[in-house]
């Protein structure tokens, strides 16, 4: 079956992957069900990694402003014991951003869940989740799910390869 012209993001089109060449064909405006995982899979990453302002806005005031680009990322949890954050919070704080930020997954269905790693694999202040969702493509959603492991003490994210 062939799935509906998948287009990529306004990011991947106005990188040039072949500056030399004067002109591109149609075939550059469209992505394969594998690309568009991929570009999903990287622009989470860019969005987990990015720390937003939220605690700095005064929502009741400011509604408007949770999808907006200064909330952007997830709040600030950078230097705290994993101990002192429930899962459940941290859970909630990346289902939201992925909710506010990424359209191109379908909300009811993304899913963010705790994997168990060995804690020498780990490390103490390393948490492991795992991110489902199902991707909006046509003629029927593609599966995406993504290993992501959160450092505490940087307040970054990795994803595994794909």
């Amino acid at each position: 079956m062939v799935m509906q012209q998948l287009r990529p993001t306004l990011f991947d089109r106005l990188c040039d992957d072949a500056p030399s060449a004067p002109t591109e064909s149609a075939a550059a405006y469209v992505v394969s069900a594998s690309e568009l995982r991929a570009i999903v899979k990287r622009d989470l990453a860019f969005l987990l990694n990015a720390t937003n302002l939220d605690d700095l806005i005064d929502h009741r005031r400011h509604g408007a402003v949770a999808s907006a680009t200064v909330s952007f990322g997830i709040p600030p949890l950078a230097g705290t014991q994993a101990s002192e954050r429930r899962w459940v919070d941290i859970e909630r704080a990346l289902r939201r951003a992925i909710l506010d930020h990424e359209p191109r997954l379908l909300p009811e269905s993304v899913r963010v869940t705790p994997v168990s790693v060995p804690r020498a694999l780990g490390g103490a202040q390393i948490l492991h989740f795992e991110i489902d969702a199902l991707i909006d493509a046509r003629p029927y959603p593609l599966s995406l799910t993504v290993q992501s492991a959160f450092d505490l003490e940087t307040s970054r994210v990795r994803t595994a390869p794909t």
